[in-house]
């Protein structure tokens, strides 16, 4: 039996969280894909159904799945920001698919240079001869202005602003309405609070808050946790 090319096309979420709903409300509205499950780690099964659909733990998932293809979209490890790149790097050694994915409301210029396993939310707008990596999780009218380049497992919460011409390298998290002035490079693993606008380069490992937003703690063992 033929399939039908326009149906939507079964995606696991890892994570049972706020996020993994979110993206499932999202599928609805644009038909694009449908979530066929959740996945978690094994210690963090709180139940079997989320939604009316199944929760995996990630052993589970590999016995029925691994080494199929199946795709999966990431949507955890924002308050520990080291797990987004765990967890994208033992799906891919499970073989599994990290599609893009675009809510309805996000504008994306279509000649940016996307990796795998990105999420745009509504009101996210791209702007021309941008990169984006692998693995980012932009929020709802985040902006990413012309000739910046995006690295690999960062979190962009809503409405963040980046001016042209930024370099924005891995494992950076932005919180809501922060602001990072043009040509600056943003360092791996950069903390930038909410509300805060960075007006120069940031260091490595470091946390920042404030206008202009001044450097109050490194991070270099932990890696980014954003504490409730």
């Amino acid at each position: 039996m033929e399939t039908d090319p326009n149906a939507p096309k079964p995606v696991f979420i890892y994570g049972a969280g706020a996020l993994a709903r979110l993206l499932t409300a999202s599928f609805k509205a644009t038909g694009t894909f449908e979530t066929a499950g959740f996945i978690v780690d094994e210690g963090y099964k709180q139940g079997d159904v989320l939604l009316g659909l199944p929760v995996l733990g990630f052993d589970t998932f590999l016995d029925r799945y691994g080494g199929k293809g199946e795709r999966v979209l990431v949507s955890v490890g924002y308050r520990r920001m080291r797990a987004r790149k765990s967890i994208f790097e033992k799906l891919k050694r499970a073989g599994c698919s990290l599609p893009n994915y675009f809510f309805a409301g996000a504008r994306v210029n279509p000649e940016t240079e996307i990796g795998e396993g990105n999420v745009f939310c509504d009101g996210v707008i791209v702007d021309s001869f941008t990169r984006i990596g692998n693995n980012n999780f932009l929020r709802s009218n985040t902006y990413i202005s012309h000739d910046t380049v995006v690295g690999d497992h960062n979190y962009f919460a809503p409405g963040c602003t980046f001016s042209g011409n930024c370099t924005i390298k891995d494992l950076c998290f932005f919180g809501v309405g922060s602001k990072v002035i043009d040509d600056l490079t943003i360092e791996d693993e950069t903390f930038l609070s909410a509300g805060s606008t960075l007006l120069q380069n940031s260091e490595p490992c470091s946390q920042y808050i404030g206008y202009p937003a001044k450097k109050i703690r490194e991070h270099r063992e932990s890696g980014i946790i954003v504490k409730r």
